[in-house]
């Protein structure tokens, strides 16, 4: 459903249900991702960094999990 407000150029409502799937699959990095581009496009360049590390601790706990 975000990435269909996202194609209607809703931003806010997009940015709030990938914030529901955050909150259901924190260790998913698609909603951090897709919640990222967001912020980026309304110009909240601090929320989509803090986005995009969490991309990076998730992935860097996946990859240890692996070793």
């Amino acid at each position: 459903r975000g990435l269909l407000h996202e194609d209607n150029n809703n931003i806010d409502a997009a940015i709030k249900d990938f914030t529901k799937v955050i909150e259901l699959a924190p260790n998913d990095y698609f909603g951090y991702y897709n919640r990222a581009t967001l912020y980026n496009r309304k110009g909240n360049y601090t929320e989509a960094i803090s986005d995009l590390n969490h991309i990076v601790a998730i992935n860097q706990f996946i990859l240890s999990s692996w070793l």
